[in-house]
Order: C-alpha cells, then structure tokens, then sequence
C-alpha cells in the first residue's frame, strides 16, 4: 500500500475453521480516487453476488423440488407438514438470495406492506424448533420457547425481512444460553406500529459487546457465526423506518427490543408519487 491510501474493508475468506486469507479495499485520499474505489468495489461485488444467487438458487430449487415430489407421492399428513416446512424455509432462502443480490447492485428497496407479525411468530417458533428443541433436548440443555402475544400486532415492513429477523434473534438466544433457558417473544399493538421484544434467559452481555453487537462482522462466538447476523438485523429495522434497542447484563439475559413503522416510510411515499 502507498502512504497516502486508507484501508477500507478487512474481508476474512475462511477453509473450514480457518482463515487462510484477508481481502483488504483501500482508497486514497482525493475524492475521485474515493470514488472509482467505490464503484468498482460495487461492480466486483454485484458480479459476486450474481454468481453466488445462480448457483444457490441452483442447490435450493434441488432442496424444494424433491420436497414437493415427496407431498405428491405420500399420503402420510406428517409427511406432509414437514415437507411444507422444507418448502417454506427453501423458498425464504431464494427471497434471502435475491434481496441479497438487490443489495450488492444497489437495489435496497423493500416492497413494504402491511404484515401479521404474530402469524410469523409462530411460523419463526416452528421453523427454528429442531435447534431450540430438539438439539438442546439432546445435549441436556432444554429450552423453552414462551409467547405473549397481543390480539392485533401489524406493521408496515416485508414478511420475508421480518422472518429472518425472527429466526436471528432467536438462534442468537440459542447460542447465548448453553445450558439451557427460556425464550419469551412479545408483540404489542401501538399507534405507530408495532412493538416486538426477544428476551433471553441466557450469558448476557457487557456494556462494550452491546456497543459493538450490530457492528458487521463482530461476534464472540468461538466456532460459528461470521458476525453478519444482527448487523442484518439492524440494517433491515432501520431501513424500514424502524428502531432496534438492546437490553442486557452480563449473566442476566439479553431483551432485543424492536419498533415496526405501521406506515410506509415519507420518502417512499415520495417516490411513488
């Protein structure tokens, strides 16, 4: 690198566990420079995330086919249900893979509409059920998951964006309570939207990791995890209109608390018309 440029990013590419390698974009100081950084970096990037989205639509289009074959030649119901739930979850995977394309070319707008927060509750609780039930359960770890919904919880966000949330939140709940604990999700109704709350009973955090928690890249897991999940997670609340707060001690659990916009937000408001 010359004196005069500044590194931008620091990208780790892992082999298994390890991270054989670091990517480095750095630009300079003059403005133009500043600027052909940042478009070549978004045109490197958008042939990424192309190649990346062809080849996982590719393997997902092989994981929901054969689970919807297995709906037409089974008469058994639980067979049914658990088909449905492989062809839920393959088909949230393809939104996840065109938003995340979107994104890399600089698409970032959401086709926001009026959503049932409380019937993707349930749907994330039922989605997320073998690690908080039955992989806890087998490691002696039991967890519960408790709901305390209100009778109307809409918000003006996309039910795809709001389920990857849903499943965030709680898989970073699993992760904090490894011996075990209780889940709690509440929705309230407000004028403005809507509230949603994700307590855990687990490690807690200090006051420098809540700093950092939606910092891309940051965790403090040891063996999983690339950091990205809750800095998604912020990205989505506050692209949408919302606002994500944080709740926590060490040794006392964490509370994520979220307000949904029950509204589209003024500039696309703006841009429609």
């Amino acid at each position: 690198w010359k004196h005069d440029s500044k590194i931008a990013y620091f990208i780790p590419v892992k082999h298994g566990d390890r991270v054989v390698a670091v990517v480095a974009t750095g630009s300079r100081a003059g403005e133009k420079e500043q600027k052909l950084v940042r478009l070549e970096r978004h045109r490197v990037l958008g042939e990424m995330a192309a190649g990346i989205s062809h080849n996982l639509n590719n393997i997902l289009t092989s994981v929901i086919g054969p689970a919807q074959l297995l709906k037409h030649i089974s008469q058994d119901e639980k067979i049914h249900e658990e088909a449905d739930h492989i062809i839920r979850a393959g088909e949230r995977a393809q939104d996840l893979v065109y938003r995340l394309y979107r994104s890399a070319k600089g698409d970032t707008q959401d086709e926001q509409e009026l959503v049932d927060i409380n019937s993707l509750v349930k749907e994330a609780i039922q989605a997320t059920r073998p690690r908080w039930k039955d992989e806890a359960e087998s490691r002696g770890a039991p967890i519960e998951i408790t709901t305390e919904l209100s009778d109307i919880a809409e918000a003006y966000v996309t039910a795809s964006g709001l389920n990857d949330i849903l499943i965030n939140l709680i898989f970073n709940a699993i992760d904090a309570m490894e011996f075990g604990g209780t889940i709690t999700i509440k929705t309230e109704s407000l004028s403005e939207g809507a509230k949603l709350v994700v307590t855990d009973t687990g490690n807690g955090m200090d006051q420098e990791t809540q700093d950092r928690v939606f910092e891309p890249f940051f965790t403090t897991k040891q063996d999983v995890g690339t950091g990205l999940g809750l800095s998604t997670v912020y990205g989505t609340v506050t692209r949408w209109g919302g606002k994500i707060e944080i709740q926590s001690q060490p040794g006392a659990g964490t509370t994520f608390l979220l307000w949904l916009p029950g509204g589209k937000p003024a500039n696309q408001i703006e841009q429609k018309e």
